[in-house]
């Protein structure tokens, strides 16, 4: 059962801060289209495939997981004066929308509030995506600079998907899929309030989670002891 204040939460983002013209599936097609056709032109312009190209497609998916969770646990939720935007969007907005208790998507308003804002992909992509592999084209050669920018394209596609299947519900077909049911669970315990500051900061793959000590598959009894008093 949903809690009320959530439920008032939700009903009031609904209501009042989205457009009558927004449909969530829409917006979360489009977010895929825009990474096939991003990623598909940079591969294009890619005249060979070797080892150093592979190295290349590893180390940006390695790299996204450690620019996701460092994003993840410090901007998206510390209040510096850089990032109360972001704070206020992800802390204060995304997971008092969606709590452990209610993590599901309800109707399609509520991917409002799951997917990315064209201002966070430009933020991600333009400001951190593409210097980077600029510079690896600049200093490493053209095929590993237009491998890097695809390959983090198709990552922040990745997350997309991946954290949308989060918020699905249990009885979705999606969760007949290998590791579906692994990731939501990853998920479902960082929007634990009490803990969401603490544990399971990547999405996509919990890299880093496991690097620095904050992978969890279960919390520990203190953080339920609210509910429970």
């Amino acid at each position: 059962m949903i809690p009320k204040k959530v439920q008032e939460l939700r009903q009031d983002h609904r209501q009042n801060k989205v457009s009558k013209y927004y449909f969530g599936k829409v917006h979360f097609i489009l977010n895929l289209i825009f990474g096939a056709v991003v990623s598909y032109y940079c591969f294009s312009r890619v005249s060979k495939f070797g080892l150093p190209e592979v190295c290349i497609v590893f180390a940006t998916i390695i790299l996204g997981s450690l620019v996701v969770y460092i994003a993840h646990r410090t901007i998206l939720h510390n209040t510096y004066w850089f990032s109360k935007f972001a704070y206020k969007e992800h802390t204060l907005s995304h997971h008092f929308y969606f709590t452990d208790e209610a993590i599901e998507l309800e109707v399609d308003k509520d991917y409002h509030r799951v997917l990315f804002s064209p201002i966070a992909v430009i933020f991600f992509l333009g400001c951190i995506g593409l210097p980077i592999s600029f510079l690896i084209g600049r200093f490493l050669g053209q095929n590993l600079g237009y491998i890097s920018f695809a390959m983090a394209t198709l990552y922040y596609v990745a997350y997309e998907v991946v954290h949308t299947i989060c918020h699905l519900n249990d009885a979705h077909w999606v969760f007949k899929l290998p590791f579906t049911k692994f990731l939501k669970h990853h998920h479902l315990l960082h929007h634990n309030l009490e803990y969401m500051r603490k544990v399971n900061f990547n999405v996509v793959l919990p890299i880093f989670d496991i690097v620095f000590g904050t992978f969890y598959r279960k919390l520990p009894e203190d953080a339920y002891s609210s509910k429970q008093s």
